[in-house]
């Protein structure tokens, strides 16, 4: 189950479903960086938190004060045991949500008062009642979730021995699918990492793994790269020039999957003014990018 902005939390109302916010605990978190907050949202996934960003370059900025985010979700949400930053290809579009707004209890399952006990009771260690409330929630949520896919006539995974419903006649569930999707991307990474000018139809015909891996490899590697280059660039923001030229040669190197210096010197140029306008739009700042 996924909270987006909203999480269904249990109120002062006996009888309902209480609508409460998680949009606002990710707003103080966010507290004095209005353009990230109003181009990302903040998601929860099992023991995992995960913050999606609609633009790139707010993306990158996360990724650079990853270690404090996850802290101070933590700080609220001690049960996290991870946290992922993912890119989504929607507008974020921040909406009013009331938090007395309600659901009928009774439309989600005969089966709420007895979980809501129990899970009120599993978690009545924590003391602060805005955590407790998520904690519960989403608690409540999962074990529904799992009774109605039992009774949906889900099956076992044959790897993981979770319940999952069935798109077609497959015995994985996709987590364990994504899981082995990873280990491919990971491996496909490490034969570009070691020959940038690898082509995926080589990757496809040796070593049997698709194009489209190969494409999503090829991806996190100039993420990766561009990660570095804003972490330098921040490092740097008292000064009013910064040189890229081997950070910004080794991308388009990646990017081109070539070695043509008038290739690459095309695509540098390219994301010099990329980064110059982005500087600009996340610090309010400008600086001069040196390219040799």
């Amino acid at each position: 189950m996924k909270i987006n902005r909203i999480s269904e939390c249990l109120g002062k109302y006996d009888n309902y479903f209480e609508k409460f916010n998680i949009d606002d605990l990710w707003k103080k978190i966010m507290e004095g960086k209005d353009f990230i907050y109003q181009n990302t949202y903040l998601m929860l996934e099992g023991n995992k938190a995960i913050v999606y960003a609609d633009d790139n370059a707010v993306l990158m900025a996360l990724n650079m004060q990853k270690t404090k985010l996850f802290s101070d979700i933590k700080k609220k949400l001690t049960d996290i045991k991870a946290l992922d930053l993912r890119i989504t290809n929607k507008k974020i579009v921040k909406k009013n949500v009331e938090e007395d707004e309600i659901v009928e209890k009774e439309k989600i399952s005969k089966n709420f008062e007895e979980i809501k006990k129990r899970m009120f009771e599993k978690y009545s260690y924590i003391e602060d009642e805005e955590t407790k409330k998520i904690y519960v929630a989403y608690a409540i949520q999962k074990e529904l979730k799992d009774i109605d896919r039992k009774n949906s006539g889900a099956v076992k995974c044959i790897e993981c021995k979770e319940y999952f419903l069935r798109v077609a006649k497959e015995n994985v569930c996709i987590l364990c699918r994504n899981k082995k999707y990873d280990r491919d991307i990971e491996f496909v990474k490490q034969k570009i990492y070691s020959e940038p000018e690898i082509t995926s139809e080589y990757i496809k015909k040796i070593f049997g793994i698709s194009k489209s891996i190969y494409g999503h490899a090829i991806s996190q590697i100039l993420d990766d790269k561009m990660l570095n280059i804003y972490y330098k660039i921040e490092q740097n923001l008292d000064r009013d020039y910064i040189d890229l030229s081997k950070e910004l040669e080794e991308y388009a190197m990646y990017y081109s999957g070539s070695r043509d210096p008038k290739i690459l010197d095309i695509i540098i140029r390219r994301q010099k003014d990329r980064l110059t306008r982005n500087v600009f739009k996340i610090y309010n700042k400008g600086i001069y990018i040196i390219i040799r």
